[in-house]
């Protein structure tokens, strides 16, 4: 039987190596880019709280779970589900967005506490420059082709999940449809049903790069 969370884990790993050759500015307590702006797949929220839970913190979780619906920023496509009409030459529907940045709840004194397991929306935040210098990040255009597949093939993954704003992730993970039945249904209301890969997007100059990229990812899937 596979299992999703280390194939996860993998993935992860490939992808902090990729940045590894990378000349970044991001050091320990740089945290301007850490924003409440983050989607990410259930799968990736499952290993969040398999983290808190062993650290004996979930308590953490309540942190993110009571900010307002209205304060949240959702997303109307997976990952996979842009490629798709990306390739298709259609529309893609533009974000629920309250155009409000708010700093990560789960930030404490500039460091992130679940560093270790942070979601590829977080983990492929880097940038070329400090961000404060500009107001914004610069990103090696093929950090930026690297996370999109690694998000495609988390996605692909967990194919029985779903993909959202990180606060309805987290409630749908901690409710159920028994016990908290109107928690539950708010928080998927709110989510997408992931998607299987129909076209990785990949531009033409990056197509070798990443070619080994993803026969490392079939080795250890």
């Amino acid at each position: 039987m596979i299992n999703k969370i280390e194939i996860l884990k993998k993935i992860y790993t490939i992808f902090d190596k990729q940045v590894e050759s990378f000349s970044i500015a991001c050091k320990h307590f740089c945290s301007d880019c850490c924003t409440d702006r983050i989607w990410m797949t259930s799968i990736e929220g499952e290993l969040i709280i398999d983290y808190l839970r062993s650290k004996n913190d979930l308590s953490l979780l309540d942190k993110i779970t009571n900010i307002p619906e209205q304060k949240r920023y959702h997303p109307k496509t997976t990952t996979n589900m842009e490629a798709k009409l990306s390739v298709e030459d259609a529309p893609i529907p533009a974000p629920e967005d309250n155009n409000l940045f708010q700093t990560c709840p789960l930030l404490t004194n500039n460091e992130c506490p679940i560093y270790d397991v942070r979601p590829m929306a977080c983990r492929s935040m880097i940038s070329t420059i400090p961000c404060k210098n500009k107001g914004y990040a610069e990103m090696p255009p093929i950090s930026m082709t690297i996370s999109t597949v690694l998000s495609q093939y988390i996605e692909h993954i967990d194919i029985n999940g779903y993909y959202g704003n990180y606060k309805n992730i987290f409630e749908y993970l901690t409710s159920s449809p028994d016990s908290m039945s109107i928690q539950h249904v708010m928080a998927t209301e709110k989510l997408l049903p992931n998607q299987k890969i129909k076209y990785l997007m990949i531009p033409p100059e990056h197509r070798t790069h990443l070619q080994k990229i993803m026969k490392e990812i079939e080795q250890n899937s």
